[in-house]
């Protein structure tokens, strides 16, 4: 029996709803007193009551209300989450928001549970909430409360417990009420309970349940769809058939791709092949041909490799996923950016269209790139793949060298960075200096990698060659110094170079930068940022003040983005409020170069460098990676500089400036000495001296500059000019205050002075 509470409150809504419904008689209302509803006796209220009630403070005796119908409702006491809710809708509906917003307040500060607010999503369903959402005028109380009603229902629906319980009550009789309401409980759940029947239908011990399952599954909207078309790359053909039968009658185009490939591809199951048959007639009205079908995926992997986008993007950026989880036996999903749903899309696409025609090459080269590169993605751009653990390297290196060499020239054309660097990899192992040669004495795909604008190619590039070891001159030899003497200045620190031409504000930039970790070059005009941004490894990315001059912004950003080691830095360009429209209009077309309003305080350069690093994406180099680069580099000048008579097709002296800085600015300087011992020029010899000499240096460094010397001479002979060898015997004569360990290197610098002369023993010699 209802009590007298419950019948005023279904009195006063049912009142209402007629009101919303003719609003002439509310306006009559507001006019004429003696016309207007009556409304329901209301107990009377004390003083306390009054206070509690939402919308009392809104309203104070001064300004009663003079709506009856506002009145009715701020007269009423909800008690339950619903009646919050259904009181703060009507006064909506009533057109007082500034009143609804304090009853979703209280709501809010009900602090309900998820199964509480579940409930609520389900009494009211999803068009109010995201009404709330849409309508300003409910900020901010509206959109919290949505909020928090649709995530609990999402939570709600995606429960395990629940969703197995929902799954079990399929085994009952169908025609019990329990049955029916299961099946329509898990209609209600939508995709998310999609896995947990598809994990039941391949149970044979389940069979009971197979019926409703089926119902379910067919009844079901579209967001059905795709996690039955991802439970087809199951390896189970019983599940598959009985995938395909349901997807058959619910003609889903969604699926029609994995249909296509079922179909058509040779080697299928027969029973999966006949079924997927049945379905496409069910779907499409007849099965294909394989060169349609072909011609078909073919447009579907152009399309999605030009960027379509292969579902809804949420507020987040992301879209959902779909795809076989083999351990877990049952279909999962990944909220993924939507480039990488883009991404898997094209892969899933040259799979498809590979598997029909396995025997085209061109097909085969989109399924490698696309797998290699979602390989490379899901083990990191810096870590080798295996080929004991990956098939897709396999294949590849089935392949062959030629067919390998035509991949890596796609993969550079299409910006596959993962792919592009794998093959190169793979071309390492199974490839040797032959891929090198030329007899048009044009440079090979691989050494035209080492032009490649992202670090990582450079890199991968550079070490396989070094791993061929060539032993004579080839097309495009002389890029591999110029790389490995790039990499070998990294002090695998992370740099941001500021461009501004007003020096105080550069300074005030560096000052917010060095508070987020960043190392910070600060520079005044263009032709500065532009050699410090050749110059360096580190930077991770620039930004520069639209009143740059001498190259001015525009020219600037084009020189950087001609060369390789600057193509893929992204570029900040702060404009003042003046040059908004033409800044932005400029920066539309490169993904690279992003317009920012000057930054005001941390917080604003927080945000811009998150969204630089974002815009870098995989192409940010960690420190480690960054250090192991230059390792590796001045590794290999050093045996390239000490191996003159065989290496001497490679110019490592034109390195020595590069040599130079790294001794300077390098956490790797003893490495960057041995080099320029090995080289043994003047300008060499010149730097290690007073290297070894500066007390702020680290002893183990200053030493290995020292025995640098020693090398060098030992190597050219001595070619420090009579002012440098006076300064070196005065510092000598001054050590007596020096620490023991100083004065031994400085000894030692004096002992390879005096040494006699010796005999010419490097090619250098002759330069």
């Amino acid at each position: 029996m209802m009590s007298e509470a419950t019948i005023r409150r279904l009195s006063v809504l049912a009142l209402l709803a007629l009101a919303t419904l003719f609003p002439g008689v509310r306006a009559a209302s507001q006019e004429n007193p003696f016309g207007a509803p009556q409304t329901p006796a209301v107990p009377p209220t004390t003083a306390a009551d009054e206070k509690m009630r939402p919308g009392a403070e809104k309203t104070p005796p001064e300004q009663e209300e003079k709506d009856p119908f506002v009145r009715a409702v701020l007269n009423l006491t909800p008690t339950t989450p619903t009646e919050w809710i259904q009181d703060a809708k009507t006064l909506m509906d009533l057109k007082r928001p500034e009143l609804a917003r304090t009853y979703f307040k209280a709501f809010l500060d009900l602090q309900l549970d998820q199964s509480a607010l579940a409930a609520v999503h389900n009494r009211f369903g999803s068009a109010l909430f995201l009404r709330l959402t849409n309508q300003p005028d409910l900020q901010p109380e509206g959109l919290a409360a949505a909020n928090a009603v649709m995530e609990a229902a999402d939570q709600e629906n995606r429960r395990e417990d629940r969703l197995t319980a929902l799954v079990d009550g399929l085994g009952g009789d169908p025609q019990s009420a329990a049955y029916r309401a299961a099946v329509a409980e898990l209609v209600r759940a939508g995709a998310p309970a999609v896995p947990f029947m598809i994990v039941s239908l391949a149970d044979p011990a389940a069979e009971p349940r197979h019926p409703g399952l089926r119902a379910a599954l067919t009844t079901m909207g579209e967001v059905a769809d795709r996690p039955l078309a991802a439970a087809l790359e199951s390896g189970d053909a019983r599940l598959r058939v009985e995938i395909l039968r349901i997807l058959g009658r619910r003609k889903s185009r969604q699926a029609v791709p994995r249909m296509l490939v079922l179909a058509i591809a040779p080697g299928e199951d027969e029973a999966v092949r006949a079924a997927a048959q049945q379905a496409l007639q069910e779907t499409l009205g007849g099965v294909p041909s394989a060169d349609v079908a072909t011609r078909f995926l073919q447009r579907q992997f152009d399309e999605f490799l030009a960027g379509r986008l292969p579902g809804a993007v949420d507020g987040a950026g992301n879209i959902e996923e779909w795809a076989w989880d083999a351990p877990q036996g049952r279909p999962a999903v990944r909220a993924l950016p939507a480039a990488d749903a883009v991404f898997e899309a094209t892969a899933r696409a040259a799979r498809h269209v590979h598997t029909i025609a396995p025997e085209k090459v061109e097909y085969r080269r989109w399924f490698l790139a696309t797998a290699l590169e979602l390989a490379k993605r899901n083990v990191g751009y810096d870590r080798p793949l295996s080929s004991e653990a990956d098939s897709i390297v396999q294949q590849a290196v089935a392949a062959g060298p030629d067919e390998l060499e035509e991949l890596l020239a796609w993969c550079l054309d299409k910006r596959l960075l993962g792919a592009a660097i794998a093959t190169i990899e793979i071309l390492g192992k199974v490839g040797s200096s032959q891929l090198l040669e030329s007899a048009d004495g044009k440079p090979r795909m691989l050494t035209s990698a080492l032009r490649s604008p992202h670090a990582r190619v450079r890199f991968a590039a550079a070490r396989s060659i070094v791993g061929f070891d060539p032993q004579r001159s080839y097309p495009g030899c002389s890029y591999l110094p110029e790389v490995l003497g790039h990499f070998s200045v990294s002090s695998g620190s992370r740099r941001v170079l500021v461009g501004d031409p007003r020096a105080e504000r550069a300074r005030t930039l560096a000052g917010l930068f060095t508070q987020l970790g960043f190392s910070v070059v600060t520079t005044v005009g263009g032709r500065q940022v532009v050699l410090e941004a050749f110059n360096s490894p580190d930077i991770c990315f620039a930004l520069v003040g639209d009143a740059i001059e001498a190259p001015r912004l525009q020219e600037l950003v084009q020189i950087l983005r001609r060369d390789a080691r600057t193509a893929d830095l992204p570029i900040g360009v702060l404009f003042r409020e003046e040059n908004g429209e033409q800044v932005k209009q400029f920066a539309a077309s490169d993904p690279l170069t992003i317009p920012f309003a000057y930054p005001q305080d941390a917080a604003d350069v927080a945000a811009d460098t998150k969204q630089l690093l974002m815009a870098a994406g995989r192409r940010e180099l960690s420190m480690d990676e960054r250090t192991y680069h230059a390792t590796f580099a001045l590794d290999t000048l050093a045996r390239f500089a000490e191996m003159s008579d065989k290496y001497g097709f490679y110019d490592v002296l034109r390195q020595e400036p590069q040599m130079l800085q790294a001794l300077g600015n390098s956490p790797l300087a003893a490495k960057a000495a041995r080099v320029l011992g090995l080289l043994g020029s003047p300008n060499a010899q010149q730097s290690l001296v007073e290297y070894a000499g500066l007390q702020a240096r680290a002893l183990a460094d200053r030493q290995a500059a020292a025995e640098a010397f020693k090398v060098a001479v030992a190597r050219r002979g001595l070619l420090l000019t009579s002012a440098e060898l006076s300064r070196q015997i005065q510092r000598q004569q001054a050590s007596e205050t020096l620490d023991q360990a100083s004065q031994q290197i400085l000894a030692s610098i004096m002992d390879t002075i005096k040494a006699p002369p010796r005999k010419k023993t490097s090619a250098l010699d002759e330069r």
